[in-house]
């Protein structure tokens, strides 16, 4: 059995940990607690500062030592002050960006419980595995059509880019203007489920396979 302590952007990623996740992980002996970085000394949720999510971090390690650790952030909209950025900015392709800024904030904690993922490029790129889930809480075909087509540009869930308007958050508003970040993305996520997720989505599979072999 494993402990897995998890740090999240907000309340979201906290919902979707909670009840996708983590019964997921739990019935392969990874048992997982999940809270939304600090903002200040009395707020959590939002990634304001690499400074201040590191402290938070570590703080926590010394905290639990027999727990192991990891983080779920957005590549979009991460902060310009976040370890490898420039580097990363030399690579090619997304995926390469995000790997060089996962092993700079890797090297910056310097803790072998420390395992980092930055989520390419949101939250909401999961949701776009199965955009026929969006039809149960917002059945308008026409908008899950369009949802559908965003994705088939894409050819994968986690290219959809990271441009003002056209990250995967923003795709979602422009097609169902009612969409809640909050309330539809967790139960959407439960809906499409872990094992879909980690066919098309390969950064995030690969986040998966690494935690379920911490108890292996």
């Amino acid at each position: 059995m494993v402990r897995l302590n998890i740090t999240v952007e907000g309340q979201t990623e906290e919902a979707f940990i909670r009840n996708t996740l983590a019964p997921y992980l739990g019935e392969r002996r990874v048992f997982i607690f999940a809270r939304s970085v600090a903002t200040s000394r009395a707020s959590r949720g939002g990634l304001v500062s690499y400074p201040r999510a590191r402290q938070d971090i570590v703080r926590w390690m010394r905290q639990e030592s027999d727990a192991r650790f990891t983080t779920m952030f957005d590549l979009y909209g991460l902060p310009d002050d976040w370890p490898g950025r420039e580097l990363a900015a030399a690579q090619p392709d997304p995926l390469g960006r995000v790997r060089v800024m996962e092993d700079a904030f890797r090297e910056d904690i310097g803790d072998r419980r420390f395992i980092p993922h930055i989520q390419l490029h949101e939250f909401e790129a999961l949701l776009f595995v199965d955009t026929s889930k969006f039809a149960a809480r917002h059945p308008d075909t026409e908008a899950i059509a369009e949802l559908e087509a965003i994705v088939d540009e894409a050819s994968n869930p986690e290219l959809i880019n990271d441009g003002r308007d056209t990250h995967p958050s923003a795709r979602i508003h422009s097609c169902i203007p009612r969409y809640s970040k909050t309330v539809d993305g967790p139960l959407i996520a439960a809906e499409i489920g872990i094992e879909r997720m980690r066919e098309r989505c390969p950064h995030f599979d690969g986040w998966v396979a690494k935690l379920i072999a911490l108890a292996e």
